[in-house]
């Protein structure tokens, strides 16, 4: 039998969130109050290739960051 697992379940009115320079603007962190700060890659963060990741994949980037507005 398979369980499903969440790893968080946050309240979408309630997000904080911050997209990270360090990740090219393809990561961001959220939180919801007091709760642990999780990050979130969009990429495989290894070496040259996730760069050329970054890069090709910027538009699926941009849809995610006008759906995440930052907090």
């Amino acid at each position: 039998m398979c369980e499903a697992v969440a790893a968080f379940d946050f309240r979408r009115d309630q997000l904080k969130i911050k997209w990270l320079k360090q990740f090219l603007n393809a990561g961001f962190s959220v939180s919801e109050g007091g709760s642990r700060r999780w990050l979130v890659s969009l990429v495989y963060p290894t070496g040259v290739l996730a760069l050329v990741e970054v890069v090709d994949g910027w538009d699926i980037h941009n849809e995610w960051r006008r759906a995440l507005h930052p907090t």
